[in-house]
């Protein structure tokens, strides 16, 4: 038990360490639309001069398959250090990258170690005779589960002029053409200036199984996504305002028209059609 702890502790250490360390770049990037980020790391199994399998430190001779099985653990750490530097660049909010949470607060650091040890998938790749891979994965919504940040669920702006309600079962919003960038808590803004989705009106068990939105790069992706359901409500966006839509007071009239409308934004039925 005592040596499950030093490892943890040092695996700690290293996350920390990595996120402190400038000029490393990698060429893994987030896949948001699937709402994936892959890295990939390999390694060579290490021979000597006959071209047999050794162990590095000792040179000793090893069998083919103990190589092959250390040359993935090196893989393994390779594809750590590139998830940790994507990490370092991703999106929270329109103000904040993940890395600046790090920097900030000791609780978000001990998250991330959480993360890549528990919520990462590791799979191991043959690629040739002496050469494995390994492919990391993690889940953007996972992601939320490190973020320190508090989930209020409040209620939505409530409005007074509804005279028709109208059941959707999801709020798709194009917004090509103004430069919207992907990210962990986006939000949605009326003609006002008044934030009218955010993260603190979701729960938070929804955002990390489905993402607080999801994005797609056309209308047939859109209203075919698992979130859609049958009556999407489908608008565009006016313009942007720090990074976010704005959408106009008569659809978010009809979209808070009914409180079933206000339950599925709650639970992140919300999609956004993005530049590719």
């Amino acid at each position: 038990m005592k040596k499950i702890r030093i490892v943890k502790v040092i695996y700690f250490i290293t996350v920390t360490a990595l996120f402190f360390i400038h000029g490393t770049s990698f060429a893994a990037s987030a896949d948001w639309v699937n709402g994936k980020i892959t890295v990939s790391g390999q390694s060579s199994v290490i021979t000597d001069l006959m071209g047999r399998p050794v162990d590095n430190e000792t040179g000793e001779v090893i069998s083919i398959a103990e190589g092959g099985a250390r040359a993935f653990e090196r893989a393994k750490d390779m594809a750590f250090v590139a998830a940790v530097a994507e990490l370092r660049g991703l999106r929270i909010d329109n103000h904040t990258l993940f890395s600046d949470l790090v920097h900030e607060d000791p609780l978000v650091r001990q998250h991330l170690s959480e993360l890549l040890d528990s919520h990462a998938k590791y799979r191991e790749v043959y690629i040739d005779y002496l050469t494995r891979g390994c492919i990391l994965e993690i889940n953007t919504g996972d992601i939320i589960r490190a973020v320190n940040y508090n989930f209020p669920a409040r209620e939505f702006p409530l409005r007074s002029d509804i005279e028709v309600s109208t059941l959707y079962t999801s709020l798709i919003i194009d917004t090509r053409g103004l430069g919207i960038k992907p990210m962990l808590f986006p939000v949605i803004y009326n003609e006002s200036g008044l934030e009218v989705y955010s993260k603190d009106y979701i729960i938070a068990g929804e955002a990390v199984k489905h993402n607080t939105v999801s994005y797609v790069y056309n209308e047939k992706d859109a209203v075919n996504h698992r979130k859609a359901g049958r009556k999407p409500f489908f608008t565009t966006a006016l313009r942007k305002s720090d990074g976010a839509p704005v959408v106009s007071d008569e659809d978010i009239k009809r979209v808070f028209s009914d409180k079933k409308n206000l339950d599925y934004l709650r639970r992140c039925r919300v999609i956004f059609i993005i530049d590719r």
